[in-house]
């Protein structure tokens, strides 16, 4: 039974004193990343302490005929596959897209100027929809913590007509 304690214990040990295998490597001036699973060099680098920590977050919004605003977003959690699937309508006001296709399709098009991005989205809303989206509002609040505490900075409203 003490044999098997020893031999854990010899092996926990050899495990842990080969972290030590990226650092030798690093200062001999190669590149280890196969040890442990991610290069430990990936904290040499890391944030100082004084350091702005920084968040976006990005409101889209969209006014229809009627005059009534809706807030649009994305599905939480995405059937498998699912790409613009014209069999998926739960929610008029949620994309049917999962948050990083939405983001890739519409949203990061959108905020540098696409306007056909724009359209598409409206087209994607406005299907099975009485009320029609005639424009698009994108805003991005960007927020910094500091010692000094919590600064929300916003950006101007970009609005895009997508009226027929």
């Amino acid at each position: 039974m003490k044999r098997a304690y020893w031999a854990i214990s010899l092996f926990i040990a050899l495990i842990i004193g080969l972290h030590v295998l990226p650092l030798m490597q690093e200062y001999a001036g190669k590149r280890q990343t196969l040890w442990p699973i991610m290069a430990w060099g990936m904290y040499r680098n890391s944030r100082p302490a004084n350091a702005k920590i920084s968040a976006k977050r990005v409101r889209i919004s969209a006014k229809t005929e009627t005059g009534s605003i809706l807030d649009i977003t994305s599905i939480h959690h995405p059937p498998f596959f699912n790409l613009l699937r014209n069999t998926y309508r739960k929610d008029k006001n949620r994309i049917p897209l999962g948050h990083y296709g939405y983001r890739r399709v519409f949203v990061y098009p959108m905020l540098q100027g696409d306007k056909n991005a724009a359209r598409k989205l409206a087209t994607l809303l406005n299907r099975d929809r009485q009320d029609r989206v005639t424009h698009i509002q994108i805003q991005t609040e960007r927020y910094e913590m500091s010692d000094a505490g919590i600064e929300k900075i916003d950006s101007p409203i970009m609005a895009y007509d997508v009226s027929p």
